[in-house]
């Protein structure tokens, strides 16, 4: 007897009712019995009408009963109707055709639906008739609801994709995506309509072709270098289009990385810079001109003075008691003007170029050398005014380093000119690290200034109302060109006869 058969005396569906407990399973009863009862998975018999004449306890305890009190039940006696016709239904083609059937079948259990992966066999006699139905089924809850999740990611994942390429096709610059070693697999539209090229020419490095000759090399190693880092990449270089005109580009891509922080791909765009380059290349040839010109033109101002000063001292010397009060006095007048006049055109001169673009400002510029230079230069001045300096342990910043010096020396200087009669000089200057900047402070115990005046004394030639002391009124605006240029800020506080103290910031080290 095949396994889906039973005995012709056992087909009748009200003897199979009432003698479910004493189904006869033959001389092996006990290990079927033991199979039955092993399996976490429902296992059941149906007659011809639809009753369960067989059920383990996995199968009977989805429905919180016996085993005993599941046999003689149908699936309407289960089930809301729109679970169970649907189940009814593949019953019923099961017993008619005799074909096997793996269906999806869906119950609720406390107010929650379940998903079962059911296998159902039609049960035959010895003759081979068939008497009845048998299932197995498994719950795939689980599993269907991480399928439902899968496809509504993947579904999210595929929009995401594409709202990604519609961004990245709209956008004026050149976008391309790389794998973690730099290779490139994607460039946007804008990539393939400038340079006129296919994928298959500039996958992977064979963009490097369209680099400019002069370039490519370069921007190789840098770029492997990056990679290798996991820094960004920030390069410009010609890169050549349709045609074979070559256009400047600034280059950047950013590593994406996973939540270990390792480096899944690099996604970068190329902005074209060309007109920028241009102005950039124009403005750098103007300053330049700019800079001989005014260099020029102070050496041409400064030579008349020097005559002016040199002929002044001469008549002093020559006519000595000879001049009376008056000549005395105006001789003094020309030499304090010419003087006077020579350090303006100094001062006008270092302000163009602290406004100019020139020298580089990514160089690493030691503080503490850098104002132990100043403090031996102006050593003369703090033995006159008597002056102790004291300072905190200064740090390297990024800048231009003579620029920056002239920062130091000109706070320095104020503070030694600006003093108060009689009384020590005392210099502080101090350091603190907020954040990627330093900002350091230089005080002082001198005369101070009006708090109204805090922003003016910044600008060119402006200068607080009674001071007596000679300046030109342009230290302080030099001072303010400078750290502008280096992305700082620079502020000052004071009161009269109460010191003053300035601040100024400098972008720091990593």
């Amino acid at each position: 007897m095949s396994p889906n058969t039973i005995q012709n005396d056992h087909t009748s569906s009200e003897q199979s009712v009432g003698k479910c407990a004493e189904w006869p399973l033959g001389p092996h009863a006990d290990l079927l019995e033991a199979i039955l009862e092993g399996t976490p998975d429902p296992i059941f018999v149906k007659d011809l009408d639809g009753r369960f004449i067989v059920s383990n306890s996995a199968n009977a305890r989805l429905f919180h009963l016996s085993r005993n009190a599941f046999v003689g039940l149908r699936d309407f006696d289960l089930l809301a109707p729109r679970y169970a016709e649907p189940i009814v239904a593949v019953d019923k083609r099961v017993l008619a055709t005799g074909e096997t059937e793996v269906v999806e079948e869906r119950i609720a259990d406390d107010g929650q639906e379940r998903v079962y992966l059911a296998t159902k066999s039609a049960l035959r006699d010895a003759n081979g008739r068939i008497v009845g139905l048998i299932g197995i089924a498994r719950d795939i809850t689980d599993r269907k609801h991480a399928e439902s999740a899968l496809i509504e990611a993947n579904r999210e994942i595929a929009q995401r994709e594409e709202q990604f390429r519609m961004v990245a096709n709209a956008i004026p610059q050149l976008a391309w995506m790389a794998d973690a070693q730099g290779s490139r697999f994607w460039f946007n539209e804008r990539w393939f309509q400038y340079t006129s090229s296919v994928l298959q020419e500039v996958k992977g490095w064979g963009w490097l072709k369209l680099v400019d000759p002069d370039h490519a090399q370069r921007v190789d190693e840098h770029f492997r270098r990056c990679i290798a880092s996991g820094e960004v990449w920030d390069d410009t270089f010609p890169l050549r289009g349709a045609g074979g005109r070559y256009r400047w580009f600034l280059d950047r891509a950013i590593p994406l990385r996973d939540a270990a922080g390792n480096v899944m791909l690099w996604f970068g765009t190329g902005t074209d810079i060309t007109e920028r380059k241009f102005a950039e290349d124009a403005l750098r040839k103007a300053n330049d001109e700019l800079d001989h010109f005014a260099s020029m033109v102070a050496h041409d101002l400064q030579e008349p003075l020097r005559n002016i000063v040199m002929f002044s001292q001469l008549l002093q010397r020559h006519l000595g008691e000879e001049l009376d009060a008056d000549a005395q006095k105006f001789l003094d007048f020309t030499l304090e003007g010419a003087q006077r006049m020579s350090r303006l055109i100094t001062d006008i001169l270092a302000y163009s170029r602290a406004t100019g673009e020139r020298g580089s400002l990514d160089q690493e510029v030691d503080l503490e050398a850098a104002l132990f230079d100043e403090l031996a230069a102006l050593d003369l001045q703090i033995a006159e005014a008597g002056a102790h300096i004291t300072h905190d342990p200064l740090p390297a910043v990024y800048g231009d380093p003579p620029q920056i010096s002239r920062v130091l020396q000109n706070l320095l200087s104020n503070a030694l000119k600006y003093r108060k009669p009689d009384t020590p000089v005392r210099v502080e200057i101090r350091a603190m690290r907020q954040g990627d900047m330093w900002v350091l402070s230089v005080g002082d115990n001198g005369q101070g200034f009006d708090p109204d005046y805090t922003d003016e004394i910044f600008n060119l030639f402006k200068r607080t109302p009674g001071n007596s002391v000679a300046g030109t009124g342009i230290g302080l605006a030099i001072c303010r060109a400078i750290v502008q240029r280096h992305g700082g800020k620079i502020w000052a506080e004071g009161h009269p006869a109460k010191g003053a103290t300035f601040f100024f910031s400098l972008p720091a080290l990593p």
